[in-house]
């Protein structure tokens, strides 16, 4: 199969790359080029900042890929270049969206939002409202899109690779006894380690799913447990603000639950890590892996 990732160079795009590789799979990246991606002669590059339409139309001319996963697709005009250009050239789209994109709190479904009824007048900047951007992605490729599509509603994804380094931030925080502000400790929250988004997205794609797909391990976890499992991995309490400024807010503090049904993933073979004892192992991973840092920073080793 040959398969054209847009982005696939840093995060979970990289773990999606690796399995299409695996399955032996012609893959090229397609991406500005700025990150060493570490694939060396195994993929096929082509350096293109995909918000320059005639770089993306001249740079892909004469190129077809079977499949086409769209790992970095933000606005609604990088969407409606990607269908004008990318559509003739591929048989089916895989676009990366974002639990984000739903209103309601537990248990959603992908029925929650239809992208096809969704209406807006002008486009929104991710930067700052990234709801509606990535719900203008959702519509635009299913109302412009000419060939199969799924859109991979994902949950927050955690990992060692998490290049925004959100566990990190708390676990930091609670290490230098640093306040940290929550909302509400008792609200659940879903996630999903970055290989497994990796492998979610791989399914997704070598399936015949269309439309909405939500994407995240199995069950919801209390903030509240999650906290306990930093604390205990840092072997000390958090300091939790009984205020939140912008400084000590919580990048995973929300006021409600905020959970998907994974029902149509299921069916299509994914099975997600089950409880908390992955994220323990995670945290306590990151965990060791800064101590390490410190202690090299510190001229100990």
């Amino acid at each position: 199969m040959n398969v054209l990732v847009i982005g696939g160079n840093r995060f979970f795009g990289k773990h999606l790359v690796k399995l299409l590789l695996e399955k032996k799979c012609d893959v090229t990246l397609l991406n500005r080029g700025n990150l060493d991606d570490g694939f060396g002669n195994r993929v096929s590059r082509l350096k293109i900042d995909r918000r320059d339409r005639s770089a993306l139309e001249q740079g892909t001319k004469g190129y077809s890929w079977d499949l086409i996963f769209d790992q970095v697709c933000y606005t609604a005009d990088q969407a409606q270049v990607a269908c004008e250009i990318l559509s003739e050239k591929t048989k089916r789209f895989v676009v990366t969206s974002s639990e984000s994109i739903y209103d309601g709190e537990t248990c959603l479904k992908e029925s929650d939002f239809a992208p096809a009824s969704y209406q807006f007048v002008q486009a929104a900047d991710p930067n700052i409202d990234y709801k509606s951007a990535k719900r203008q992605v959702e519509t635009i490729y299913t109302t412009h899109s000419s060939v199969p599509l799924a859109l991979v509603r994902m949950s927050l994804v955690i990992g060692v690779d998490d290049y925004t380094a959100r566990l990190k931030w708390h676990l930091d925080r609670i290490m230098n006894q640093v306040p940290i502000y929550f909302p509400n400790v008792d609200a659940r929250l879903d996630f999903i380690k970055s290989d497994q988004a990796g492998l979610a997205m791989a399914k997704i794609g070598m399936s015949n799913h269309q439309g909405p797909i939500n994407c995240s391990s199995s069950g919801p976890l209390k903030i509240r447990d999650l906290v306990e499992i930093m604390e205990t991995a840092c072997g000390k309490k958090a300091v939790l603000a009984a205020s939140g400024e912008q400084e000590n807010h919580s990048p995973y503090g929300v006021e409600h639950d905020r959970y998907m049904d994974t029902t149509q993933l299921n069916r299509i073979g994914f099975a997600g890590y089950e409880g908390q004892e992955w994220i323990r192992q995670l945290i306590f991973e990151i965990q060791n892996e800064c101590s390490q840092s410190s202690l090299e920073t510190s001229g100990v080793f």
